[in-house]
């Protein structure tokens, strides 16, 4: 799951730049890189300690086509679409309730994004595997429930629990080194009509089966093949999740037994 606003698209600079053309030059409002998440936390910008003015040079800004003014950051949408060829459901989440217009999913066309799905709301409500993400809040309530986060390199950023930041570069980074994590696998990924239904990886294969399964619930087959014999478990999604924490936990003690 992948935010907008400072993780692929460049919210500081869209908004230093339309209080430029509403007058404000840099001897009066420098508008350095913000500090905190919390903009008007920060000197040197035309709101600087007056959160009112801080929402009223947004919603000017937003209602003036912000959203569709911001620009990518360089790498972003071919990292991000490199992971969604690898296999990964990438979803798009904001937190933007003031994009009436539809601005966001026109953007992402727009700047050559592919992805799976969009999400606009609370993003803590979700349970995605990966979340790359610039808010400190989320990244620390997602991480509280086992996501694995990853950050931009923003100052307001350093304290968070992530493990990774990107240079300042948004998601471009993270992303490559998510991509980066599959590598050496050789994981083929199946999909049909946009959607993963299974992969494969040396003797392990992970199906999805259509319908419904045992109990009413559509279910995925594990199988192991070992020569010419064929072992198979039938999972429900709940078994499937549970499967994929204990092997989650597995690696993790793992990666902490080699230190």
């Amino acid at each position: 799951m992948v935010d907008i606003d400072n993780t692929i698209a460049d919210y500081t600079n869209g908004l230093r730049d339309y209080i430029r053309e509403c007058g404000h030059g840099e001897d009066e409002c420098p508008c350095p890189e913000p500090t905190a998440y919390d903009f008007t936390l920060t000197d040197g910008w035309p709101f600087s300690g007056d959160p009112k003015a801080f929402t009223w040079w947004h919603t000017r800004a937003v209602a003036d086509g912000l959203y569709s003014r911001e620009e990518p950051y360089t790498g972003a949408a071919e990292a991000l679409n490199q992971l969604h060829d690898a296999g990964w459901n990438v979803i798009m989440a904001t937190s933007r309730a003031d994009d009436w217009r539809g601005e966001s999913q026109r953007w992402l066309h727009r700047n050559g994004f592919q992805f799976d799905g969009y999400y606009n709301g609370d993003k803590t409500l979700l349970t995605p595997d990966v979340l790359i993400d610039d808010r400190p809040v989320t990244l620390e309530a997602m991480a509280a429930k086992g996501v694995t986060v990853l950050h931009p390199d923003h100052a307001y950023c350093t304290a968070t629990p992530a493990k990774c930041s990107t240079g300042g570069r948004g998601a471009a980074d993270s992303g490559r080194r998510a991509l980066k994590a599959t590598e050496g696998m050789d994981v083929e990924i199946e999909r049909r009509c946009g959607m993963v239904t299974g992969a494969s990886c040396g003797n392990v294969t992970l199906s999805w089966i259509p319908g419904d399964g045992r109990n009413g619930t559509r279910s995925w087959v594990l199988a192991t093949h070992a020569g010419d014999s064929i072992r198979r478990i039938r999972l429900s999604w709940n078994e499937l999740g549970d499967l994929a924490a204990i092997l989650q936990s597995i690696a993790n003690a793992e990666r902490e037994r080699r230190g």
